[in-house]
């Protein structure tokens, strides 16, 4: 197992939806790349809809 960090949620479903969606978000990397016009756009890892 890779464990990161055990976290527990007591609360309302709602309330730990959004509690997960940011301890997820937390987890994932973000990418850079320098775009057409010179600047650099950050990509997540995946699409927050995944």
């Amino acid at each position: 197992m890779n464990i990161v960090k055990e976290i527990n949620y007591e609360y309302a479903i709602p309330k730990i939806i959004q509690e997960v969606k940011t301890a997820i978000n937390l987890q994932l990397r973000e990418f850079q790349y320098l775009d057409e016009n010179g600047v650099f756009k950050i990509i997540p890892e995946y699409p927050e809809f995944a």
